[in-house]
């Protein structure tokens, strides 16, 4: 573990130049004026401004950001609580234009790349540089000619920003800006009929909401906190020899984003991935995952086909994988009710990883387990028949001997995905005392990350397999 946490440190130090997640959006709300004229509320938007933004995350409590702004701004005396303001009735409106750069903190850690929810309340600092028009002169009265200006600004505010989905998210925010300028309202000494100005300078506000999305790869503090949280978490002292995986939710997932069932299948091949990079990295020795039941037979024919296929294309792309990770492929179920593509790529993956020795991955296809156990009442029933075995000599190793799994131990753990809660004739027997976990990603979703949580809670749960917990304790 040491030896990847020092790798991942490096490619981080390495690639610090294009490791970080980019976020790049709008945002819409309203601004307010607050000076010499109108009302002094500090909140109070009466006019509609927006503009671009653009993020670049450092960690997951650090960004920096820049947007550009355009921000209308008016008030009247007319709206003002002040009396002598109301007697006066002067009004304005004028249009900030603002280039800022600045720092945002937040105070959850948030990594809009995570598959988990992420939100978290936020402030934030920076520089502004703004133009705006100022009155120069007065030609007639009331009748003023005006010039462009360019200043600068501190604004500073909080806002709160929560993910949406996948790659989007949004935020609620204000920011108040102190503009070192007293003329925003064209206030000025140099013209008689504007020299009203305050002894303070002027603010502008704006309240709204913004819509980001982030593009990049992610950034390198999500690998490391992957490795540094998750793993750091896991005893490798009470790694489950053998997990067990229902991969549900395929078709569920597809059908939220409109399309074909067939469409979910394809992009199931990262979760199998990574649980297998997972459980490999943790010293899990066999994995089974459930691939295609004896009764998935029974769903549309375009369907089945697609999945074969798919089988064939993912065991041909993930071979060189195989390899190289020390993955011992294997396959239990009605073999033979496969297409003979199917059985020929599979028969040849297998072949070439019996050698590797470090997790064996097998798939169970064409399975159920009931199936399972009556071919191997059959079997065994056979051999009572020609005197190979007696009744007496029959018990739980026997069986085992004669099941799909007799090279694999027992299931510490099955993971089932989707949020259903059953086991679905799946490893009856060899699930025994296994622990069950249920959680509700659907399994495209599923990452190397939701597979350490199921580890995790596997390890804080206790295993009496028929004991007291006194019992177990007594034995420690």
């Amino acid at each position: 573990m040491k030896r990847q946490v020092l790798t991942m440190v490096f490619i981080c130090v390495a690639s610090i130049s294009w490791s970080q997640i980019n976020e790049i959006g709008i945002f819409i709300g309203g601004t307010n004026y607050i000076g010499d004229i109108g009302k002094t509320n500090y909140i109070s938007p009466n006019k509609i401004g927006g503009g671009i933004l653009y993020k670049y995350n450092l960690n997951p409590r650090i960004a920096l950001r820049g947007t550009f702004s355009y921000l209308p701004i008016e008030a009247d005396d007319a709206n003002a609580t002040n009396s002598i303001r109301k007697s006066r009735n002067y009004k304005f409106n004028n249009n900030i234009k603002e280039l800022t750069a600045g720092i945002e903190y937040s105070f959850y850690e948030y990594d809009i790349s995570s598959i988990d929810k992420a939100s978290t309340p936020y402030i934030f600092v920076g520089i502004s540089g703004f133009s705006y028009s100022h009155a120069i002169s007065e030609t007639t009265p009331n009748t003023y000619v005006f010039k462009n200006k360019t200043s600068y600004t501190v604004p500073f505010g909080l806002g709160y920003k929560a993910k949406l989905i996948r790659n989007f998210a949004f935020a609620i925010e204000t920011r108040v800006s102190y503009t070192f300028e007293d003329d925003l309202d064209f206030t000025t000494s140099t013209i008689p009929s504007l020299n009203f100005a305050g002894e303070s300078n002027d603010w502008h506000v704006f309240t709204g909401i913004s819509i980001v999305y982030a593009f990049g790869r992610p950034a390198c503090y999500s690998e490391l906190n992957y490795f540094m949280n998750k793993k750091r978490d896991i005893n490798l002292e009470k790694v489950p020899q053998h997990v067990a995986i229902i991969m549900d939710g395929n078709g569920r997932w597809a059908k939220n984003k409109g399309m074909a069932r067939v469409f979910g299948h394809k992009n199931a091949l990262t979760s199998v991935r990574e649980s297998i990079e997972g459980a490999t990295e943790i010293g899990v020795k066999a994995i089974t995952l459930y691939a295609f039941s004896t009764e998935n037979w029974n769903r549309p024919k375009l369907e089945v086909n697609a999945l074969m296929s798919l089988l064939v294309s993912s065991l041909k792309k993930e071979f060189a994988s195989f390899q190289k990770n020390g993955v011992q492929v294997s396959a239990i179920g009605n073999l033979t009710s496969l297409p003979k593509k199917a059985q020929k790529t599979l028969n040849e993956v297998i072949d070439a990883t019996k050698n590797n020795t470090r997790i064996t991955l097998t798939l169970a296809l064409s399975y159920g387990s009931r199936e399972e156990i009556v071919n191997t009442i059959k079997n065994i029933s056979k051999k009572v028949v020609n005197n190979q075995i007696q009744i007496e000599e029959i018990n739980e190793k026997v069986i085992n001997n004669h099941l799909y799994t007799f090279n694999l131990p027992d299931v510490d753990l099955m993971i089932r995905t989707s949020g259903e809660k059953r086991v679905s004739n799946f490893l009856l027997w060899q699930m025994a005392y296994a622990e069950l976990y249920f959680t509700n990603v659907l399994w495209p979703d599923f990452r190397k990350s939701d597979f350490f949580d199921a580890i995790i809670e596997y390890q804080n749960r206790e295993r009496r397999f028929g004991k007291t917990s006194e019992q177990i304790e007594n034995t420690k």
